[in-house]
């Protein structure tokens, strides 16, 4: 019976291990655009991206998103504020308007603007 219980013991603290690494993804953190489709199915790269000045990022900590856009030679900055949907899902809101909202799968997040053929869906990847 003694040697019941301390397998129990032991069984119980294994579950309890293995369950630590399944938390929840964050989208906490640096983020940088790697790729854009646009609605009529083409694709461009980071590298076509960059050949054109564009280049996006994103600093995400707590409730702030750090949104960073050079193109044209210029920087435009500001934040947002973010709102976590629970669902895998994130709003980066401006006061009451929401500017996008990105579905986290792992290591990347995306979001579409426009509709149809003037959509565009924005690829991004976390930076360690």
């Amino acid at each position: 019976m003694k040697r019941f219980r301390v397998l129990s013991v032991l069984l119980a603290a294994v579950m309890l291990l293995s369950l630590a690494g399944c938390g929840k993804a964050t989208i906490e953190g640096d983020w940088v655009l790697v790729k854009e489709t646009w609605g009529d199915g083409s694709v461009w790269s980071k590298e076509q991206l960059e050949d054109e000045g564009i280049a996006e990022t994103y600093h995400i900590e707590g409730d702030t998103v750090s949104y960073t856009c050079h193109v044209l030679g210029q920087d435009i900055k500001f934040d947002m504020d973010l709102v976590d949907n629970g669902d895998g899902t994130y709003t980066f809101k401006i006061g009451d308007i929401v500017f996008a909202t990105a579905a986290l799968k792992k290591n990347t997040f995306s979001y579409t603007v426009g509709e149809g053929k003037d959509a565009s869906t924005m690829y991004f990847e976390r930076q360690k």
